[in-house]
């Protein structure tokens, strides 16, 4: 296990520099924090002069639209491909970095034993289901894997703030703005989970270019995102100890955008008699997906990571393959009596 970011950067440096190419994978479903620091890893095996390749399998019609957004202005410097073009030309000399999750069953592919050399970066508690290796780095008291992304990239002597230099290392000109759209994410707008670190990380990247309204603008809804959210809010159940619960019980195979879901928890979550919040849906037939949010009374990570998923106190999620979401949802009654913590 890899204790602090200074020991990241040079076990980091010495994987990259001794691999034959680098594979850089974020979480199933990959968001703003999870594609963002997936970019910036990629700009770190280019200025180390290696050869990196960010592997996301979900269908575009099934992203986030900030992803979207964020993946069709990137330049041809990112390679994006799918793990079966990984499978192709993957040797016994390549190196994986996991970012943004540190569970086997969250990344995109099975073959992850086909890696010799795996290296994790995430700031999500870890679980059965982690990854096993040696140079993992797990800080569970960041804001998001951009914020250890953002540090990473100042220990390499990457410099942000100058547009010159960005266009000659052929790095997208929004980097500053990608790192801070995934903090913002994982901290529902600088509300939660946030440290003096998360916030002097924000202001650096503030004053190197990046703009709150761009990080904004990605989360804008959209008139159909809006009526999903709505509509499930309507069907929230409040349990004991003041925590809401949305599920659509009368059209239970509907079908969300994980964005939707995660959406519904931090509406519920706003409230001030709220302690925590929880919203279930299918993301797709056979695969319910549960986002959870806490003010830190309620360890949500540890309620999710009883149904098989993770996160922290504050923010917890977790994916599930089933075609019986009632279960489920009565499963979650069962586990939070008991993963219900105070501080």
């Amino acid at each position: 296990m890899i204790k602090n970011i200074k020991e990241l950067k040079d076990a980091l440096e010495e994987k990259i520099n001794t691999c034959s190419k680098v594979f850089i994978t974020p979480h199933i479903g990959p968001d703003c924090d999870a594609i963002g620091s997936a970019i910036a890893l990629n700009i770190i095996c280019n200025k180390l002069g290696k050869e990196a390749f960010i592997i996301i399998d979900d269908k575009r019609e099934k992203m986030d639209n900030s992803v979207k957004m964020i993946i069709d202005e990137l330049p041809d410097s990112i390679n994006i491909i799918t793990s079966i073009d990984a499978l192709k030309f993957l040797d016994d000399d390549s190196l994986l970095v996991v970012v943004d999750t540190n569970k086997k069953d969250l990344i995109p592919f099975t073959y992850v034993e086909a890696f010799k050399n795996i290296v994790v970066i995430d700031h999500h508690k870890p679980g059965i289901t982690s990854i096993e290796t040696d140079a993992s780095y797990i800080d569970i008291n960041a804001s998001s894997a951009c914020e250890i992304m953002y540090q990473l990239m100042i220990l390499f002597s990457i410099k942000l703030d100058h547009t010159k230099t960005l266009e000659e290392h052929h790095m997208p000109s929004n980097i500053c703005n990608y790192l801070l759209s995934g903090i913002i994410l994982d901290t529902s707008k600088l509300t939660k989970n946030v440290t003096a670190r998360s916030m002097d990380v924000v202001a650096k990247l503030l004053k190197k270019g990046a703009n709150m309204n761009y990080a904004n603008d990605l989360f804008l809804d959209d008139f159909e995102s809006d009526m999903r959210v709505s509509n499930l809010v309507s069907k929230t159940v409040w349990k004991m100890f003041n925590i809401g619960i949305a599920m659509n019980n009368e059209y239970p195979d509907t079908i969300y955008f994980k964005e939707d879901l995660a959406k519904v928890a931090d509406w519920l979550i706003k409230y001030k008699a709220t302690d925590a919040s929880f919203a279930l849906g299918y993301i797709e037939p056979g695969i319910v997906y549960i986002s959870a949010r806490s003010k830190g009374g309620v360890d949500v990570g540890e309620i999710m990571s009883q149904l098989g998923g993770g996160g922290n106190e504050c923010s917890g999620a977790a994916r599930i393959v089933s075609n019986d979401i009632k279960s489920l949802r009565l499963k979650l009654d069962d586990v939070i009596r008991p993963g219900y913590k105070l501080k």
